[in-house]
């Protein structure tokens, strides 16, 4: 599981942030590598951006070369010194109580079931990995349309990258497009609500739908939510699914 494409498209994302630092809002930003659980099976699960995070920085970090490495650096150590890097999950209220991850535990449970801990069972990657902090807020403006033509190649590299089978996005609309417009992303299929689209795309099985925060807003709650992302994997490509 080579990560050097990985961090070459990463490196260019931050770079188009450094070459923006003018028109974004001078506030600390964070940045996101992928968790992989100990137990990881092929499972990745993409949450929309990064909210309440460390390691902190400016946006004219990331326009020299020296800036990207400690910023690629610091997100790539997060929580690498944990018996698996999401443990602190479950022990932290405001996080395990929150839509995303009440969904990541069931439909972990219904597609990865096990013995060990559901957080060992699958990784985690974040389709816009900077986001800003102090308050926390998702990617907007001009910090988003700097990301915007990198993200795309962000989530298939980072599949790849970790030899995924089945990827699970989840993502409001207006996060996605820009990811959907990506010409390996572009021959998934329209699906119905809660979910966006579906089927495979470079050798993976994708299931794209709308937020889980958005679902249960709409009466989609996360156990109803996870099974309908199950069922959606149905078929030759999928195994395991216990619904």
């Amino acid at each position: 599981m080579s990560a050097e494409r990985a961090i070459a498209i990463y490196d260019s994302l931050l770079a188009s942030i450094g070459e923006h630092a003018g028109a974004i809002e001078p506030r600390p930003l964070v940045s996101h590598w992928p968790h992989v659980g100990t137990n990881y099976g092929g499972l990745l699960i993409v949450g929309q951006a990064l909210r309440g995070w460390s390691g902190h920085w400016q946006t004219g970090e990331a326009s020299t070369l020296e800036g990207r490495r400690r910023i690629l650096a610091t997100a790539r150590a997060d929580n690498r010194d944990h018996a698996d890097p999401m443990d602190w999950v479950p022990a932290h209220p405001k996080v395990r109580n929150s839509p995303f991850w009440i969904f990541a535990r069931h439909v972990v449970e219904l597609l990865a079931p096990g013995s060990s801990p559901w957080y060992s069972r699958f990784a985690w990657a974040n389709l816009y990995p900077v986001a800003p902090e102090s308050p926390p807020d998702n990617p907007t403006g001009p910090l988003k349309e700097a990301q915007d033509p990198f993200v795309g190649l962000w989530l298939l590299e980072a599949g790849r990258m970790l030899d995924a089978t089945r990827v699970i996005v989840i993502a409001g609309p207006e996060y996605w497009r820009a990811a959907g417009n990506t010409l390996d992303l572009a021959v998934l299929s329209r699906a119905e609500k809660p979910l966006m689209w579906t089927g495979s795309a470079d050798a993976r099985t994708f299931v794209v739908g709308y937020h889980p925060k958005w679902a249960s807003l709409n009466h989609w709650g996360a156990p109803a939510y996870a099974r309908i992302v199950a069922s959606a994997f149905a078929g030759p490509s999928a195994s395991n699914i216990h619904l």
